[in-house]
This record gives structure tokens, C-alpha cells and sequence, in this order.
């Protein structure tokens, strides 16, 4: 029971004191030995009787105290071991603090022998860093009741000594007054480490160093190892205990003898060549191996001694790193060029050459001994540029991604032109590029087979290996096409990428013309935006009426979000379904139309419309096409596939709005009126939509006005439904109602 009393408070009892308070100091450093616990010692009291010591060390923040260790190294030592620390609860330790309780109460005074008697070292557990980073340990250490320190004979007879400083005489102090680490470029991607102001310093028994670089520095970690390895004052010495680490932008090493058995190292001249660090440069980049640019850990130095075990051993670790500049690049300069679409014959702009955007372009080097694959995306027009080394050959490879793989241009009518100069129908293909664009299979000549291909691409089959754009270098282009006026059926061998030879100024040339696959009229080469390549194309409501007196199947233009657009491409596939008339094909431009009469004679199933020439723009509700159809089978089960359109240079396809295929009726008197209503009509400022129950939603509610323009979109499932807040000119405007399976006008009409 008396035990328990004295550990609780062990020093409530106290008799009158009988001795004098000596100067004394604490000491609480990190081990330079072992960096990562903190050593705790009493200083200055050589001969004299402790009766007790009370204090507490609190773990710094983000550390935890390995219980088991830390037990063991206070138990263990002089102190510990004269006051039973290990068997009694004089001793406390959890995994935030360690608590000292000692004193005289059943054993004699202890009485230290040493100017600096070692308490016991706090051991933490395993941390990212190797060593612990506190320059000051002061804050951690608080004296408890009335100590930390009691003087005197025995626990009845003892003095409390509160006044104390915080001090580490025992600590060597380091020979070398002052000494730097310099790093100095050797060549493009080697760098020195030197140790300047360590001549004459001799028997080193011990080098730690962690160095953490710029992150974005890439060490080949081969290479610098074994300059490590290599090197007189480290791996190439005969050290007890070697440990080495490199990672990408880290190096740290820990070569030392312990008792004895290894051999220290000299340092003889004032400039020292330690290591070199071996990289893997970047164009353009500069590193900072400056004070700014390199990072040591904590506890980086040298030990100076016989060995790490002898008592006298000194640790120096008062070093610099600004001695040099610091900084160390690699040269860049500037590789670019220009992928682009050659224009077609007479197109809206056919002076200028559309860019290939958002292309991947891969680009390799071998460059200091290291190889480069550079990747690089060209912009919406089809410009890219890269940081490159200087006096160094590239290898350039365009290619295209997912993004570019949809048929974009291919359709029907570059069969066709392709059949007809296979039975020389035609001499010729129509472009200077048609016959690469043909040869699907890169056999250098042009068959059926190609077709063949072409239809498998049209219809998402699966496609030849050969790709679906192609690249050439513009020189290559320029020198074989430029006043060629008839590409035939033989296609010359290109290369696929060029080999640049960048001297010391700037590679500006790097240029190649972008051939889609397929694409024989080059539609797809035309006036289109980036995002319309390289994404699935938007679609276009149209209508259709048969006209059964005129035979003619009528295409209108029936998309209120749109205007002004302008037909390129249109292609009708009614597959079994329609029976066109089997005449030659006949193509008139008008005004206000396009009428084509025509038909495949060995499949009678699509016709096509070309205003390559001639676009005209179109409103809603314009006519655009009229196809001769001599009959149709079936036609609640038509199915019509429509071609491309191009509207402010964005590439669409066609798609027929709910109604199918409308025949005409020229009894008026049989024409059915729409069962939608709208109340009030006409109105102020908001309508409410009646829509019958046989109607089936949900439902598309569109505003327009008489010229076409939209001011309005609506979805609901209900076949009630208001809109209201129309902040609309007085006049008549159509609202168009669309559901599954139909598609209804009715005209509101507003007032003020």
C-alpha cells in the first residue's frame, strides 16, 4: 500500500530538506544514430544523490511511441535499472507520453558517474521519413509536482530542485567549420555531386544523406547507383553496414561501421567528387539543385570517430548547398507542322485546306542515350507543336483515334464512282486524292474488292486492318498530285511518317495532308467544324410526301432548331420496299429545288442529290429534293435511310420525323383536321394543348414563327399541358406537336 501511495504522488511526504540544488540541465536531442528516437539525459551531477526524478515527455504531434521499445530503454539504462523501473510503476509509457516517477523510498540515492547520465531514449514508431525533424524538444518535457529533480540521501531526506536549463554538453561538436555540397552539370543528362571545404577532414565513420529532388525529375536509377557504388567515399569504401534507396526524384544512403570492423574514409582535396546522378532530361526543362531545389532530410550529415559505438564519435551535419548556381537545363526548341483535309473541286471554299483536329501525332527520338515517344494532339485546325532537343532526328507518325473511326463522308455514291472507273464508265476518279481514298486495302491498286470494304464500313461491319484515314507527308503530296487532273486506278507508295532532322533552330515543316478512307467524292473533306468530325453527327428532321400523279417522292425541310442549312449529300435507301424508275440519271438545280431522277439498275433502291457545286440554303419547310419513284410496295413498312447535310460547315444526317412517308390526297374534302386544341386561339399570353386520348405520348410541343425561326421547346407526357409567359410579337405561329407515331401543325394565333 505504501508502494501505490508513493507512485500516485511520491513525494507528498516530505521531511525537511538537508542539501544544497546543484546546477543541472536536461538534454533531449535526436539520436544521430539512430534518428528516429529522441535521447533523453541529465547533465552536471557527477557525485551527487538523486532521491528522485519526476517529469513527463509528450510525443511530438504526428508521432506515436513504440511502447515496447521505449519500456526496454528507459528500464534498461543505469537510472532505470537502480530504481527497478522495469518491475515498478515508476516508469509509465503509453503511445503519447512517457511518465518518470523514480525515487528513493526502498533503495538507496542513485549517484550518477557520468557528466551526462543517459536516461533512456523514447523510440517512435515507423514513420515515412527515416529521421525525426525537430530542432528544438524543449516544448516537450514538463517537470511534475514540485521536481523534476530531488537531491538527497534517501526518499525521507531530499530536496526538490526545480530550477534547471535545457543543455547538451555532452554532444561533440563538429571539427569542420564550414562545408558545401555542389552540384554542377557534366553533360546532357549527368550531373556531379561535390563536397567542397572537407580537406584534411579524416576518419569518417559514418554518411548519411537523404536527398528528395524536383518531383518532376526523372533519375535513372541504374546509372546512379552504380556511380553510388562506384564512388571512394561510399559504396567503393569498405563500410560495415551499406544501406542505399533510389526512387525517381529521391536518393538516400546510410553507409557506416558500427564497431569498428570497416574502414573510415579520408577527404583530401577541397573539392570532392562524391557521386553523379544520372537523369533521363526533358526539352526546355530546367531542375534547381539549388538551396531552393533540393530538400535533405533531416539528420543528413557525416559521422566523424572510430567507429558509430565509440562515445566520442561527432556527427556534423552544418553543411550548406549554395555553393553553385543550381540550376540545370536541357536546350528546347520548337517541332511543329499541320495536319490537313485537302478541299474538294469547287467546294464553299476551295482555296483553303481544312485542318485534321484533335489527331493524335506520336513522335520518337533517341536523345542522350535515352528513347522518347512523345505524344501530341493536333488542335481543331489541325496545328500541333512540341518542346524538342536540338541536333536530334524525329521520327513523326500521325494517327487518328475512336473519335475519327465513323463514316464520316462514306456512302453510296463512292461505289458508284469507284465502279464506273473500274468499267470506264468514267476515265477518271473526280479528285486528286480520290484513287488513296479508294484503295481501302493499301494493295496500290483499285478493285471490286475495295467497294466490297467500303460497303462492310457503311454498314459497321468489321473493317480491313488498313485504317480508316491515311497520312501522307505534304511534300510527298504536293510533288504526285499537284497537276495531276486524272488520277486512274494505280496508286503510288507513300510513306507513312517523316524523319526530321532538327538542327539548332526551330522545326516549323512537320506537315501532312489527311486522306479520309472511303471518302472517294471527299465529302467528308469539306468545310466541316472540329467537333463534327470527331463526333456522331446531329441529326435533321425532314418529311416525306409521295406525290402518286407525279410519281415523285418529295423531301422537305422540317427542323425548326436549324436554319440556313445547306445540302451537300443525299442519299434515299428504300431497300425492297420502293421501285424507283430505271433511267439515267438526270440531276436539275433550281432555285428553289433539287430534283434527281435515277436509280441503281442493278438494285433499283437509292438515288442521291449533289449540290457540291451549287448549295443553296434552306428553311423550314423548304423543299429540298424530289426523287422519281415509279412505285412503292409497301409502304406502311418503307424504310428510307437519308445522307449527310452540311450546315455551318457541321456535317448532319438526315432522319425522318414520325410520320413516315405522307401520300398525298387531292381530295381536299377528305383531308382530316388536326383533333389538337388550343385554348384560348387566339390568345394573349399562354395557350393550353388538348391532345386527344388515341394520341399516344410523350410529347414534343415547338413554336415557330411564319419564317421558320424557333421560340420555343417543350417535353410532357401529359395531353394537357399550358405553356404560358410567351413574350412573343403579335401574329401566327404554328405549334408543332409530335409524339411516337405522329406529328401534327396547328397555328396560334397571338394578339396584344
Amino acid at each position: 500500500m505504501a508502494l501505490l501511495l508513493m507512485i500516485s504522488h511520491p513525494f507528498s511526504l516530505f521531511s525537511q530538506p538537508s542539501a544544497s540544488c546543484p546546477e543541472y540541465s536536461f538534454c533531449l536531442e535526436v539520436d544521430p544514430l539512430n534518428c528516429n528516437e529522441i535521447s533523453v539525459s541529465i547533465n552536471g551531477l557527477v557525485g551527487d544523490s538523486i532521491a528522485g526524478l519526476t517529469f513527463l515527455i509528450e510525443a511530438p504531434v504526428g508521432l506515436t511511441i513504440n511502447v515496447s521499445e521505449t519500456r526496454a530503454s528507459f528500464g534498461n539504462s543505469s537510472i532505470g535499472t537502480h530504481f527497478n523501473a522495469l518491475f515498478g510503476n515508476s516508469l509509465q509509457v503509453d503511445s503519447n507520453s512517457v511518465r518518470i516517477g523514480y525515487s528513493a523510498a526502498f533503495v538507496p540515492a542513485f549517484i550518477p558517474t557520468e557528466e551526462c547520465e543517459h536516461i533512456g531514449n523514447i523510440v517512435f514508431n515507423p514513420v515515412e521519413v527515416d529521421c525525426i525533424d525537430f530542432d528544438s524538444l524543449h516544448h516537450l518535457f514538463t517537470p511534475l509536482f514540485d521536481g523534476p529533480l530531488y537531491i538527497g540521501s534517501s526518499f525521507s531526506n531530499r530536496t526538490p530542485c526545480p530550477i534547471f536549463d535545457f543543455d547538451c554538453p555532452c554532444t561533440g561538436e563538429c571539427p569542420i567549420d564550414d562545408w558545401q555540397f555542389c552540384f554542377v552539370q557534366d553533360s546532357c543528362g549527368k550531373v556531379n555531386v561535390f563536397l567542397l571545404g572537407l580537406n584534411g577532414v579524416d576518419d569518417v565513420s559514418g554518411i548519411r544523406f537523404s536527398f528528395a529532388f524536383d518531383p518532376a525529375l526523372e533519375i535513372d536509377q541504374q546509372m546512379t547507383k552504380a556511380s553510388i557504388d562506384n564512388s571512394q567515399f561510399l559504396g567503393g569504401n569498405t563500410w560495415e553496414v551499406e544501406d542505399l534507396n533510389i526512387t525517381g526524384n529521391t536518393i538516400s544512403f546510410f553507409y557506416r561501421n558500427e564497431v569498428g570492423i570497416g574502414s573510415n574514409v579520408d577527404f583530401i582535396e577541397n573539392a570532392e567528387l562524391f557521386f553523379d546522378i544520372y537523369f533521363k532530361p526533358q526539352p526546355g526543362v530546367c531542375y534547381d539543385f539549388g538551396t531552393a531545389g533540393v530538400d535533405f532530410a533531416p539528420q543528413s550529415g557525416l559521422f566523424i570517430g572510430d567507429h558509430l559505438s565509440d562515445p566520442e564519435v561527432v556527427f556534423c551535419d552544418n553543411f550548406t548547398n549554395d555553393a553553385c548556381a543550381g540550376e540545370i537545363c536541357s536546350d528546347g526548341l520548337t517541332l511543329a507542322g499541320n495536319i490537313l483535309r485537302p478541299t474538294i473541286t469547287g467546294s464553299c471554299d476551295e482555296a483553303i485546306d481544312f485542318g485534321f483536329p484533335y489527331g493524335e501525332v506520336k513522335i520518337s527520338a533517341t536523345y542522350c542515350g535515352y528513347e522518347y515517344e512523345f505524344e501530341v494532339f493536333t488542335d481543331e485546325a489541325g496545328y500541333f507543336e512540341l518542346e524538342v532537343f536540338p541536333s536530334t532526328d524525329y521520327t513523326i507518325i500521325p494517327a487518328y483515334t475512336e473519335e475519327h473511326e465513323y463514316a464520316c463522308g462514306v456512302n453510296s455514291t463512292d461505289t458508284d464512282i469507284i465502279r464506273d472507273v473500274i468499267l470506264g464508265i468514267n476515265s477518271c476518279f473526280p479528285e486528286s486524292f480520290s484513287n488513296i481514298a479508294a484503295d481501302m486495302n493499301l494493295n496500290d491498286f483499285i478493285t471490286t474488292y475495295d467497294i466490297a470494304l467500303i460497303q462492310r464500313y457503311i454498314q459497321e461491319l468489321e473493317y480491313p486492318s488498313a485504317g480508316k484515314w491515311r497520312f501522307l507527308p505534304s511534300t510527298q503530296y504536293q510533288s504526285d498530285f499537284d497537276g495531276v487532273s486524272c488520277p486512274w486506278l494505280n496508286v503510288p507508295s507513300y510513306d507513312t511518317m517523316i524523319v526530321a532532322n532538327v538542327g539548332i533552330v526551330n522545326y516549323l515543316n512537320a506537315n501532312f495532308r489527311a486522306i479520309k478512307m472511303g471518302d472517294v467524292d471527299g465529302s467528308c473533306q469539306q468545310c466541316l467544324e472540329a467537333d463534327s468530325l470527331i463526333q456522331n453527327p446531329p441529326s435533321l428532321l425532314v418529311s416525306l410526301e409521295y406525290d402518286p400523279m407525279e410519281k415523285t417522292l418529295n423531301v422537305y425541310f422540317r427542323d425548326s432548331e436549324v436554319r440556313d442549312v445547306t445540302v451537300i449529300n443525299l442519299a434515299l435507301d428504300g431497300g425492297p420496299d420502293v421501285l424507283m424508275e430505271e433511267i439515267d440519271v438526270v440531276e436539275t438545280t433550281t432555285s428553289n429545288e433539287m430534283i434527281l431522277t435515277g436509280s441503281d439498275r442493278s438494285t433499283g433502291i437509292y438515288g442521291w442529290v449533289s449540290l457540291e457545286k451549287n448549295g443553296k440554303a434552306f428553311q423550314y419547310g423548304d423543299h429540298i429534293a424530289s426523287f422519281e419513284v415509279k412505285d412503292f410496295i409497301n409502304p406502311s413498312s418503307l424504310s428510307i435511310r437519308l445522307g449527310e447535310l452540311v450546315s455551318d460547315r457541321e456535317l448532319y444526317h438526315l432522319e425522318l420525323d414520325g410520320k413516315g412517308v405522307e401520300i398525298l390526297d387531292y381530295k381536299e374534302e377528305n383531308r382530316v383536321e388536326s383533333q389538337i386544341t388550343l385554348i384560348p386561339n387566339p390568345g394573349r399570353d399562354y395557350f393550353e394543348i388538348n391532345i386527344p386520348s388515341e394520341y399516344t405520348g410523350p410529347f414534343d410541343v415547338r413554336i415557330i414563327d411564319m419564317m421558320g425561326r424557333a421560340h420555343g421547346y417543350y417535353k410532357t407526357d401529359s395531353r394537357q399541358f399550358t405553356v404560358s409567359d410567351l413574350a412573343l410579337p403579335s401574329g401566327t405561329y404554328p405549334i408543332l406537336i409530335t409524339g411516337p407515331n405522329f406529328s401534327e401543325s396547328v397555328k396560334w394565333v397571338k394578339i396584344d
